[in-house]
């Protein structure tokens, strides 16, 4: 069991660090691929939703599969610096949206520190704190599509 939460936060380690990545990209593309950004850290904070109360954490925990979601989703999560920032010069028109992008990736971090606390101890608790901390980014970033003109 330890062996296995210690490969979890390795790879946890090295997906953060990777993430997902888009070009350096024209002005033209910004929009774009902000977009793509804002909804797959939406998409990631909705998906790792359902392990919010402490029996429901405790079996994702537990649960190679559910685990393995949870691992992929927070990896996305704890790479949300890196993803705004290699989305290039962003066009004037869209400053506000950057800047949500930017608040959103607090919370996420935030998300991200403690999804790593729950699997190297096991800890559902930190699991629920982890979940609901990431929640607090989706204003951000529906604030973020809303600014872009995207839904």
């Amino acid at each position: 069991m330890e062996i296995r939460h210690g490969v979890i936060v390795l790879t946890l380690l090295v997906l953060a660090g990777c993430g997902t990545s888009h070009r350096q990209s024209p002005a033209a593309e910004w929009p774009s691929a902000a977009a793509t950004v804002t909804n797959q850290l939406r998409g990631d904070v909705l998906a790792v939703a359902g392990a919010d109360r402490v029996p429901a954490a405790r079996a994702a925990l537990a649960d190679d599969s559910q685990l393995y979601g949870l691992l992929v989703a927070f990896s996305d999560v704890a790479g949300c610096r890196h993803m705004v920032a290699s989305l290039g010069l962003r066009p004037a028109r869209f400053v506000t949206a950057e800047r949500l992008l930017v608040r959103a990736c607090a919370p996420l971090h935030r998300a991200a520190a403690l999804f790593t606390k729950a699997t190297t101890r096991s800890d559902p608790r930190a699991l629920v704190a982890a979940v609901r901390e990431s929640a607090a980014a989706l204003p951000f970033l529906d604030g973020a599509r809303l600014a872009l003109g995207t839904r």
